[in-house]
């Protein structure tokens, strides 16, 4: 198998696509201090497989993505395709494989071959025998060398293994072996499974039996079920139509009663009306009893102010006569004073006898002022 091409883009230093042709007679890449000659080394160690970030010079994983630079921003996804030359098995010729990986800043990484997604394991199977590899000495770094040559006689073997094509079928013969031992586990489960469900057979035949006669009793059951849900079905359908019955008979009680309802509240609404009219009476007879009540005390009012005129009037003669027979004992003198008192006194009685015409008038308008209270309050009590 040859190495062909190596295409790089957005790993480490690489932001741009490139592409390394390693072409008959290419026997290295020189160049400069920090022109990214380790880097083609990690980027081909990176595709192989390799998941140890300390290995590619970095912290993690996402160390490989293009972190950005001055005037270039940071990229979000790492590919390195690598292009090998296989001879075919008959050897007819070369066939070209492409081995690729891409890494995206998510955290999530695939694995192509030919440009199919495919598993890491496949990756490894495909190269195997052919000297690439993660743990190969295909790829030489610094000290690889002195690593070699200090190595132990397994090591060494595990080399000439790799060299002489074998390890792909001990790496199958370790496989099968790790199977085999999976397989005598799980036959080992199955047979400890066996006894137990040996020792449980027993008592499942007992639970089929009680599980049958179970059964057996449940369709008897069923079947007397069903004899006693005939006989209650009858009987039911009996009593259904005795209450069919009964629900007619309250139909026709239930439209009587409304019937009576309607006439019901007919006779309500005709007494709520007259209940409005006689109240709308009951107010006007109200404002009636008061103006008769304000006439009724108007005029008790001047009952009061006349008899009160009539007790000064008679205290008024009374003080004029005891005037008139303190005077009649004294001197001819007085006599003229007396006339004069006696003129005065005639002028009072005529005042009296005026309003002792007046009195009989006014008794008369209280007497029927209270005859017109007590015929208000008794058409009152009456409404």
């Amino acid at each position: 198998m040859r190495l062909k091409r190596l295409t790089l883009h957005g790993f480490k230093s690489f932001a741009d696509k490139t592409e390394f042709s390693f072409e008959d007679g290419l026997t290295g890449i020189i160049g400069p201090n920090g022109c990214g000659k380790s880097n083609v080394v990690d980027a081909v160690k990176w595709v192989l497989g390799d998941q140890r970030p300390t290995s590619l010079r970095g912290k993690e994983m996402l160390d490989v993505i293009f972190n950005g630079a001055e005037g270039r921003p940071p990229m979000g996804m790492s590919e390195v395709l690598l292009y090998l030359d296989r001879p075919l098995p008959d050897g007819q010729g070369l066939r070209e494989v492409t081995v690729g990986r891409r890494l995206f800043r998510s955290g999530e990484s695939e694995y192509l071959l030919d440009g199919r997604a495919v598993r890491l394991k496949d990756v490894r199977e495909a190269l195997m025998d052919t000297g690439l590899g993660v743990g190969a000495y295909s790829v030489m770094e610094q000290g690889k060398i002195d690593a070699v040559l200090s190595a132990n006689p397994e090591e060494r073997r595990s080399i000439f293994d790799e060299a002489a094509g074998i390890s792909r079928y001990k790496l199958r013969r370790k496989e099968a072996l790790r199977k085999l031992d999976k397989a005598e586990q799980n036959l080992a489960r199955i047979s400890d499974l066996r006894a137990e469900k040996q020792s449980r057979v027993r008592s499942l035949k007992i639970q089929a039996t009680k599980a049958r006669n179970w059964r057996e009793t449940a369709e008897r059951l069923r079947a007397q079920q069903c004899a006693v849900a005939l006989v209650e079905s009858r009987a039911l359908g009996r009593r259904l139509e005795a209450l069919e019955a009964d629900l007619a008979r309250a139909e026709s009680d239930v439209a009587e009663a409304g019937r009576v309802r309607d006439e019901s509240r007919a006779a309500l609404l005709d007494g709520e009306a007259r209940s409005r009219e006689l109240g709308q009476r009951l107010r006007e007879l109200e404002e009636l009893r008061a103006k008769v009540r304000g006439i009724e005390e108007r005029r008790r009012h001047e009952c009061e102010t006349g008899e009160r005129r009539r007790v000064e009037l008679e205290a008024l003669a009374a003080r004029g006569r005891e005037a008139l027979e303190a005077l009649a004992g004294q001197t001819e003198d007085t006599r003229a004073a007396v006339a004069e008192l006696e003129a005065g006194l005639a002028e009072l009685e005529a005042d009296k006898r005026r309003l002792d015409e007046e009195l009989p008038a006014l008794e008369q308008r209280a007497a029927a002022s209270r005859r017109a209270h007590r015929d208000a309050a008794a058409e009152r009590e009456g409404l």
